[in-house]
């Protein structure tokens, strides 16, 4: 049955399937293939076409698809999330807060126990807005008395928050993580770091999607790989904004023979990527740590050119985001200050030179000399 939303129409319409599978070939290699069908009819098969048989429908061998579950299942590609862990707690709450709603309602409405023998006027008595309701005879407590409806008791409403704070646990919604704090915390990176701390349920599942992104990323390198036949122009914005223009083109990432040692084939090799998926906007206490990190390098003097080999050999030993970037900042730096230093060693030597010549040194030869001392500086 063609699957649909509400109202579609489908009498003339049929399911295309796309199907994806592994088989092995004779050499015990697992192929992936592709068929495409509809209605029982084979509109293609990666194994009836020849450029495709023996080599499958995609070179790497993997599924054109990532599955990001959050919680495994087993037997089953597929998974369940926090809804789902969360929909029992959340369906009790809303029964709860159903019934209870009814009974204020019932409560707060006014209602009698009448007798057919009361003599009383029904209508005098159910319009409110009337002072005075007249009655035929005596009235008593066995033909007229007012229903009383019970309120709701201490333990239901204990109940009720109780399941409340379970499903605050489970969904990891606390109040930190909405900015309220407790025990007269105030400082704001306090509350920032309050809410990192909560918000580590989201950090969980945020890594999983990075991870499965990631591993999207290598399947689109595959492809990359196996399809870019013509070379193509990629326009890349670099870190400071620049755009560059670079060619591209399959070739530089297919395997690569490595030819003959002693008569044997040492095999091929191919480029292997490190693929690494993070945020583009931090939270603000990602953003408060990084810069309390960055202020502490520099209190420490890991910038000075001076102290490069010592602050190299600190930042060997730390571990943040970015901290390639630092090393490389301060390697330069390091590289900065030994020219800095040979070029003035040799403007020193030059002056010493220059004090013990003749007084008729030429102004031709003194230029020379300072010439190639400013060179050496640049």
């Amino acid at each position: 049955r063609f699957l649909h939303d509400g109202g579609l129409d489908t009498t003339e319409k049929s399911v295309v399937v796309d199907w994806y599978y592994k088989k092995p070939d004779e050499a015990g290699r697992t192929l992936l293939h592709y068929c495409k069908f509809c209605n029982g009819v084979v509109l293609y098969a990666s194994e009836n076409d020849p450029a495709l048989a023996g080599r499958g429908f995609y070179d790497h061998g993997k599924y054109p698809f990532v599955f990001d579950p959050l919680f495994m299942e087993e037997d089953s590609p597929a998974g369940f999330g926090y809804i789902d862990v969360m929909k029992e707690c959340q369906t009790a709450i809303d029964r709860m807060n159903h019934a209870m709603d009814e009974n204020v309602l019932l409560a707060s409405k006014q209602r009698y126990v009448l007798s057919d023998t009361a003599g009383v006027n029904e209508e005098e008595l159910a319009d409110l807005s009337r002072d005075i309701v007249h009655v035929a005879g005596r009235l008593g407590d066995e033909s007229f008395r007012p229903l009383q409806t019970a309120g709701l008791q201490g333990n239901s409403l204990s109940y009720r928050n109780s399941r409340i704070e379970e499903l605050k646990e489970i969904s990891g919604n606390r109040d930190m993580t909405q900015g309220g704090t407790a025990g007269g915390v105030t400082a704001a990176s306090a509350i920032a770091a309050l809410q990192e701390a909560g918000s580590k349920l989201s950090r969980d599942m945020l890594k999983s999607a990075y991870r499965a992104f990631a591993r999207e990323c290598y399947l689109i390198i595959d492809l990359m790989r196996q399809f870019y036949d013509e070379e193509r122009v990629f326009r890349v914005i670099g870190p400071a904004g620049g755009r560059e223009f670079v060619p591209f083109s399959g070739a530089a990432l297919r395997a690569r023979p490595m030819g003959l040692m002693g008569g044997v084939e040492l095999g091929s090799r191919e480029p292997v990527f490190d693929i690494v998926v993070s945020a583009e906007k931090k939270s603000t206490f990602s953003r408060l740590s990084q810069n309390e990190t960055a202020k502490e390098c520099y209190q420490l003097g890991f910038f000075a050119p001076q102290n490069a080999d010592a602050a190299l050999a600190a930042l060997e030993m730390m571990d943040f985001e970015g901290i390639e970037k630092v090393r490389q900042r301060v390697r330069q730096n390091g590289t900065l200050a030994q020219k800095l230093t040979a070029a003035q060693m040799q403007i020193a030597r030059f002056h010493e030179k220059l004090s013990g010549a003749e007084e008729n040194l030429s102004t031709r030869a003194l230029a020379k000399n300072l010439s190639g001392a400013l060179r050496q500086l640049s």
